[in-house]
Formats: structure tokens, C-alpha cells, sequence
């Protein structure tokens, strides 16, 4: 792990920036992270503009075109106690000093896990399989910050029951339980589904760079009025 002297102060008071004259490292890249980042929740490509931007601002030197690279290193090699995953190319950074506590935890009879309470908030249309839409709060409330009018939601379909889908897909693999903003159900979800997508990549929502080929950078209401004009 990283061990940086001063860490978060990368300008003097007298102004001096300390890496001024040098490349854009990933050691340099947390550094400067933790300057402008730390007690944040942060998109990724965000936090690489920003952070390449005080660094040429400052005297600092930029000799490659991309610094993702620069980003995934800084997150798995210098500094990966202190980020949080909280989602889709979405960090929260905590860097403090703490010291470790060991539990030792004696063995017991495991506790059967209780299905996450999740419902949708519309449901149209009728059928034994659906089309869903869902997102990560976090996200909206990204999107809101930023001013943005979209965020990244995921259109899936299933030949059974939508919320049983989600749960199964995401319901504990990530730190906030999925929002199923629309269900909308069919008798024939592929074909729905394949329509809804091929809808929204002609508006260019669709996110290449999200796993999966299934996350646009849409709304509920979006896809909700190009399943009514589908369907009308």
C-alpha cells in the first residue's frame, strides 16, 4: 500500500506544488486524489479529468493521452483500503489513519438471509414475462449534483417474475438495493426488450464501457414513452 508523506497537501502554503516538472504517476495520481476527492463519492471519469487537470494547472507534466490505467492502479495498488466501490464507475474515498481491530468470532449455525424488500414503482402492461428497469439511487443523486438530466439505468428482461430477476442479478451484490423504477410486462419479453434497446442505441444512450450489454444512459420516463409508442 501507498505511503505518502503529507498525504492530501500536494501545495505548500508559499504556493510550491510538489510535483511540479513531474509525470503524472499513480502514485501522484492518489495523491492528488485524496486532495480533492477524500470524504467524496465521485464518478471515475470525474475524478480523471479533475485530477489531470490541477495536475497540468500546477506545473505538472502529462505525457500520455489516457489515464484510466493511472486511475485502476491508484484504486488497486496504492490506495485500495481507503476507496469504496459504491456502484457502476462510482467511488466514495475515505483515506484516515486507523488502526486495525481483530474479531475472533466463535462458529455458529448460519442465519438464513431474508429476501431484500424491493418493489416496483409501475408496473404496466400484462403478461408472464417482463421488461425491467432499474438503477442505483446513487446515481440519480449523481446526476442530480451534476446537473444532469439521466443517469445509468439497466433495461433486462425475464421470462418470470421481474423482481425476482433483479434480486437474483443484484439484490446483494452491491452496498444499496437496486430501484426498480418499471416493469413492463409481456407475453413476449425478448422481443420487447430487443426493441427497447435498439430504441435507445439510436439515441445514443446506450454505454458501451458498462458491463454487460444491457445500461443506458436513460430515465424510467424515457423508456416508459418509447414502450408506449411501441405499443400504442
Amino acid at each position: 500500500m501507498l505511503k505518502l508523506t503529507n498525504p492530501g497537501i500536494v501545495v505548500s502554503e508559499d504556493g510550491n506544488y510538489k510535483y511540479k516538472g513531474v509525470e503524472l504517476t499513480p502514485m501522484v495520481f492518489a495523491d492528488i486524489l485524496i486532495t480533492l476527492f477524500d470524504g467524496k463519492i465521485f464518478r471515475r471519469d470525474e475524478a480523471i479529468v479533475t485530477v489531470k487537470t490541477f495536475h497540468r494547472d500546477h506545473g505538472g507534466l502529462l505525457g500520455k493521452k489516457d489515464y484510466v490505467s493511472a486511475f485502476k492502479h491508484c484504486c488497486q495498488r496504492q490506495i485500495p483500503s481507503y476507496l469504496e466501490n459504491v456502484g457502476y464507475a462510482t467511488w466514495k474515498l475515505n483515506y484516515q489513519e486507523s488502526s486495525c481491530e481483530v474479531v475472533i468470532k466463535t462458529e455458529s449455525a448460519p442465519e438464513e438471509a431474508a429476501e431484500p424488500d424491493i418493489a416496483a414503482d409501475k408496473v404496466l402492461g400484462s403478461g408472464s414475462g417482463a421488461v425491467y428497469v432499474y438503477y442505483f439511487d446513487i446515481y440519480r443523486k449523481l446526476a442530480n449534483l451534476e446537473g444532469e438530466v439521466s443517469w445509468p439505468c439497466k433495461v433486462g428482461m425475464t421470462d418470470r417474475d421481474a423482481i425476482s430477476r433483479v434480486i437474483s442479478q443484484a439484490g446483494t451484490a452491491y452496498p444499496e438495493l437496486p430501484h426498480v423504477a418499471l416493469v413492463l410486462k409481456t407475453d413476449t419479453p425478448r422481443e420487447l426488450e430487443a426493441a427497447l434497446h435498439a430504441a435507445l442505441k439510436f439515441k445514443k444512450r446506450h454505454m458501451a464501457d458498462a458491463p454487460g450489454k444491457e445500461w443506458f444512459q436513460t430515465t424510467p420516463e424515457e423508456v416508459e414513452g418509447l414502450y408506449e409508442g411501441l405499443t400504442a
